[in-house]
């Protein structure tokens, strides 16, 4: 029984794109493998799980070049799944909904804001160029990100900066702002 993108697993069906991906192409690939449903749903969760870790943690910053104009997008903030087992990379938990009041309140000052350096200096190397949440999922590279997600792109004019954004040295943003922290439990 091959699952689909337009047939997910039922187990999947809460899931980001992204993670059902991983689901259906496990599940696929183990069941022609093995022919055991059940294998193959256990190694779908498995690789479920794997994927949530993946893209919320090891792949949370991602980039986009645009070499000519010296452009780059980042993912500023990414909705995490409402299970409590997915985190940003400081184990914090945002809604998308937190994410796009985040946003707008930094876009009512973005053009008047000054860049800044690993929050220590401030810098005239970038400016920022335009700050959304995606209202639906987005393939960027090889990854697949997630509706409600923060995007940003900003524009270089010093050349080191450029330089540290294309070798990786610089590979992300900052929200750059002090939050509430609020302890969950679900019962």
């Amino acid at each position: 029984m091959p699952y689909t993108s337009s047939s997910p697993p039922q187990w999947s069906k809460k899931k980001s794109k992204a993670v059902q991906k991983a689901a259906i192409d496990v599940f696929n690939e183990t069941f022609d493998k093995t022919g055991s449903e059940s294998k193959a749903r256990r190694a779908s969760l498995a690789a479920m799980k794997n994927a949530e870790t993946s893209f919320s943690k090891s792949k949370l910053i991602q980039k986009s070049l645009n070499e000519e104009k010296r452009l780059a997008t980042f993912i500023v903030l990414e909705p995490q799944d409402g299970d409590g087992n997915t985190t940003d990379l400081h184990s914090d938990w945002y809604d998308a909904e937190t994410i796009l009041d985040a946003c707008i309140e930094f876009n009512k000052s973005m053009h008047l804001r000054k860049g800044n350096l690993y929050h220590a200096t401030d810098t005239d190397g970038y400016t920022f160029l335009e700050s959304y949440v995606l209202p639906a999922d987005m393939e960027l590279g090889d990854r697949i990100i997630k509706a409600g997600s923060w995007m940003m792109t900003l524009a270089f004019n010093s050349d080191w900066q450029w330089s540290a954004v294309k070798n990786g040295t610089f590979n992300g943003v900052s929200v750059q702002c002090d939050g509430v922290i609020e302890d969950i439990t679900t019962d």
